[in-house]
């Protein structure tokens, strides 16, 4: 089994694309309005944070030197058009992490925000900061989505370690 550093982002890259796949799809069977109206914890509804989680993601990919367009705000119109959105920047986002080499994932790359801040990271710092910000942000979608009648599916990443070694999942009581 592969342990190295590459290996380590892919699967944590796979289980982010993944796990962000389910929240868009739950999400979709809302309507806009309600999604509009309800409240995130950390942004004014939970159509923005939707929003948000997907631009933050989509600009630091962009930092990284990686392919795709910006998000356009016309899609925001449109649960479908943010999922769409969604599903091909995920695509993306994992052609670009596979194609990472090790040495390509301590390299350091500038990093440069909104307000004209610039930093240095490693690429795999920015990386994790792109899984554990869209990790947050879920759960936080997860408690709102739950409240509106549509809870997310448990998403641990040993779950899929466990199908992907073909051993059974949910634990079983071992007898004996």
């Amino acid at each position: 089994m592969e342990t190295g550093i590459a290996y380590v982002i892919g699967a944590l890259a796979r289980q982010n694309a993944d796990a962000n796949r389910i929240l868009f799809q739950v999400a979709t069977r809302l309507t806009l309005a309600q999604l509009e109206a309800a409240r995130s914890p950390s942004r004014e509804s939970a159509d923005r944070l939707l929003v948000h989680v997907l631009t933050a993601e989509v600009f630091y990919l962009r930092q990284l030197g990686g392919v795709g367009p910006t998000f356009d705000a016309a899609l925001a119109d449109s649960l479908d058009g943010i999922a769409q959105f969604a599903a091909e920047h995920h695509d993306r986002l994992l052609s670009f992490i596979t194609r990472l080499s090790a040495a390509d994932l301590a390299r350091e790359v500038p990093i440069t925000f909104s307000n004209g801040a610039q930093y240095r990271f490693l690429t795999w710092q920015v990386l994790l900061q792109v899984f554990g910000h869209s990790a947050q942000h879920r759960g936080e979608l997860s408690i709102v989505l739950s409240e509106l009648g549509h809870p997310l599916p448990i998403d641990d990443i040993i779950v899929r370690f466990a199908q992907e070694s073909g051993q059974p999942w949910p634990p079983q009581v071992m007898r004996g």
